[in-house]
């Protein structure tokens, strides 16, 4: 399973995708922008479920 990607990393890889296509390894990492949206996604669930549950 890849690791997550920081914001920092993904705005350099799109840069770099955007000014050389030809040579950009965007693609490669595209499991990781999944897996770190994915882990976001199940974080924000779960913390609006602790404030449902806290009202």
């Amino acid at each position: 399973m890849p690791g997550l990607i920081a914001v920092s990393e993904f705005v350099e890889e799109t840069r770099e995708d955007y000014n050389s296509p030809t040579t950009s390894t965007f693609v490669s990492r595209m499991p990781q922008c999944r897996q770190t949206i994915t882990s976001l996604e199940e974080n924000v669930s779960k913390e609006g479920l602790v404030i449902l549950q806290g009202r």
